[in-house]
């Protein structure tokens, strides 16, 4: 298992589409396969978030919980926030660590590792609610960012410049 990280000209790509303030160039992510989306198998890459607002159902299959790192605020929860899932295509994401300690990165692993079933059951409600029109909040458009990454892939492989 990997934590990934979104490759700059994804991060670009989505920062510019989907105007969401989620969409961060350090932001860790899990890659979720098995998924089924109108009638296609695909994958997704639920970010880790280290100040979930209070607000955001944990029941709901909105987020997994894990420990809270050294960034989450008091009266935050940290965690695997379903609803801020993106498509995932391996070309577009970096294997590598960023600006995470060693400690958060432990407990996140470990939170995913442990709950990755829960984690493929939240996504899939979560695409099935999606795809059956429900407006769900906080989440991205789902098809135009799907439309973006098969438009990603006919340009050729990412650069994976280096992120500032």
């Amino acid at each position: 298992m990997a934590i990934l990280y979104l490759k700059k000209n994804y991060y670009d790509a989505l920062d510019k589409t989907q105007n969401n303030e989620f969409v961060r160039k350090t932001r860790a992510y899990f890659r979720i396969y098995g998924l089924k989306y109108k009638g296609e198998c695909v994958e997704v890459a639920v970010p880790l978030r280290a100040n979930i607002n209070p607000n955001f159902l944990k029941d709901k299959g909105d987020y997994i919980a894990t420990l809270p790192t050294s960034h989450t605020r008091q009266g935050n929860w940290a965690g695997w926030h379903i609803t801020k899932m993106i498509p995932f295509d391996g070309e577009l994401f970096n294997k590598r660590r960023n600006k995470i300690t060693d400690r958060d990165m432990l407990l996140a692993e470990h939170t995913a590792k442990a709950y990755i079933k829960d984690m493929q059951l939240a996504a899939q409600k979560l695409l099935n609610r999606i795809e059956a029109g429900e407006n769900v909040f906080g989440v991205i458009e789902f098809n135009s960012a799907l439309k973006l990454v098969a438009r990603l892939k006919k340009q050729g492989k990412p650069s994976g410049a280096k992120r500032q």
